[in-house]
């Protein structure tokens, strides 16, 4: 969240007597860009690259028109409606809403964030308000979201402020954040905090091989009992169910902290959508996985995403190893080796991101033995609705 300000003292309309009057509405999802009929959707997404850019100071997270179109466009498994305030034609507000589309389900993942600009005069009271019914209309009364904290704006804080941590992890945040207090005004409780790290390939001794030592060492403390498989963008039909099973259990596998979090559907049309949606936004895959030798199962992977707009980056997304196969040194084998095949297949590419829960203990090790550096935290919130 990223709507900062106190309660509002403005007109219902949002706007201060005498200015033009903000509204809010659903954005529509173009069938494809640069035509009179997509602007709305670029500005939208524009706009939340604004609000990436001043939290963490650069936008190397951020996903463009092109990539997001994809992800907003239609889906078998989820949801999603992205929602905008307008002012004089600018964009000034933004609002998001997902859940996956399993009639048991009951968590939806809400956002929102207002420009400087307006801050203070109750535009994300309303946004919010508008996203939590969406969402609870949808049959979803448990509703997560998060905060950007980047390290340098945790320094700054006054060392006297309060600071707010999860039930477990070391990490903090200063209570006086406007994002924290955001949230906590509106009755969003801090869950979970993630940890957001980059890995910068260096060159010499440093660079790949450090990777190639550290992708020696697990192999040997993996043994015989796995082998390692990589692949790019279209997952191998030999191997796509197995790998649709293991994408399920990251849900219920990955460390959650307080955040309520329900099952995810995977299965082989659900892997074919993301990679096509891949497709459709130019960006790149590349993904490894460790196969149980003994039951022909994927036993742990990982994946890196090529994002078209950031030529030379990468962002981590899944890892997980499943819980019956962990302290085998998979973790460590798979993230070296596709941090390896990526100096292969994309050499430009030499800085990665990655986010991982504050109470991930062994994967930030393996994090750090790799060479990854702390840029700040993720605060994850979450709110039960009153459904009466």
């Amino acid at each position: 969240m990223n709507a900062q300000g106190e309660p509002a003292t403005a007109p219902p309309s949002g706007a201060e007597p005498g200015t033009t009057p903000i509204e809010i509405r659903l954005v529509p999802i173009p069938a494809r860009l640069g035509t009179p009929d997509a602007r709305p959707f670029e500005q939208a997404i524009e706009f939340t690259g604004i609000i990436e850019e001043e939290a963490w100071g650069n936008r190397d997270a951020w996903l463009g028109p092109a990539s997001s179109l994809a992800e907003y466009g239609h889906s078998s498994f989820t949801h999603r409606t992205l929602l905008a305030a307008w002012r004089d034609g600018e964009v000034v507000g933004c609002g998001r809403v997902r859940y996956e589309l399993d009639a048991n389900d009951r968590t939806a993942f809400v956002w929102v964030a207002t420009a400087p600009s307006v801050r203070g005069q109750g535009l994300g009271d309303r946004m919010l308000a508008l996203v939590e019914e969406l969402a609870l209309d949808a049959g979803r009364s448990t509703l997560s979201s998060y905060t950007d904290h980047s390290a340098q704006t945790i320094a700054a804080a006054s060392p006297t402020a309060r600071r707010l941590a999860a039930s477990v992890g070391a990490a903090v945040i200063p209570e006086t954040d406007p994002r924290a207090r955001f949230a906590m005004r509106h009755g969003y409780a801090l869950a979970q905090m993630e940890r957001v790290s980059v890995y910068e390939r260096a060159h010499g001794e440093n660079g790949l091989p450090a990777l190639q030592r550290a992708l020696a060492e697990a192999a040997q403390r993996t043994g015989e009992d796995y082998e390692l498989l990589s692949w790019g963008d279209e997952t191998p039909e030999g191997y796509i169910d197995s790998f649709a099973d293991a994408l399920g259990r990251m849900a219920l596998d990955a460390p959650a902290a307080d955040l309520l979090v329900e099952p995810e559907l995977w299965n082989a049309e659900r892997v074919r959508e993301y990679e096509s949606e891949a497709a459709i936004a130019g960006m790149g895959l590349l993904r490894a996985a460790a196969l149980d030798r003994t039951t022909g199962v994927i036993a742990a992977y990982t994946e890196l995403e090529l994002p078209a707009e950031h030529p030379t980056l990468a962002h981590q997304s899944d890892t997980l190893v499943l819980a019956e196969h962990r302290g085998n040194g998979l973790g460590m084998l798979l993230k070296a080796a596709n941090l390896l095949s990526l100096a292969e297949v994309a050499p430009a590419r030499r800085r990665v991101f990655t986010w991982n829960a504050d109470e991930n203990e062994h994967m930030l090790r393996i994090n750090r033995d790799l060479g990854f550096e702390l840029l700040g935290y993720i605060g994850s919130w979450q709110k039960v609705l009153d459904t009466e």
